[in-house]
């Protein structure tokens, strides 16, 4: 089981960090989006659950007014990787891991996979008609 600590270093050295606090690391992503690049935010952050350590990944969307609730359910069903939530009133993609069976691999998957389709939601949130 790898410690925060070391979590931490792996994700430093092989992503681009830029916030670095005891317990939460900031991440940011770049994506194509035809000849445009989409920035995406991402938060790491050390929570307990169950008595024991786990990661908690966050990836922030759109307001809740831009996409129709029905269509992110439907989207949420079909993520392999985590899912859609509320938070603050924002959409957030979110997915937990345990720090008890953490691979890296498991890890950098789940980071670019949470990354990449947050940034794919908010482009499509923007052509998305507003919900009432």
């Amino acid at each position: 089981m790898p410690t925060w600590e070391q979590t931490q270093k792996y994700i430093q050295d092989h992503f681009q960090v830029a916030v670095c606090e005891p317990t939460w690391l900031g991440l940011t992503w770049r994506f194509p989006d035809g000849e445009q690049r989409e920035f995406q935010r991402q938060r790491i952050q050390l929570v307990q659950a169950l008595g024991q350590p786990y990661l908690l990944i966050l990836c922030d969307i759109a307001p809740e007014a831009a996409l129709p609730p029905r269509d992110v359910l439907r989207h949420s069903a079909s993520m392999a990787i985590g899912g859609l939530s509320l938070a603050e009133g924002l959409y957030v993609v979110r997915h937990v891991m345990p720090l008890s069976n953490l691979t890296w691999d498991v890890l950098a998957t789940a980071l670019e996979y949470t990354a990449h389709e947050a940034a794919r939601l908010r482009v499509q949130s923007r052509s998305a008609p507003s919900t009432p």
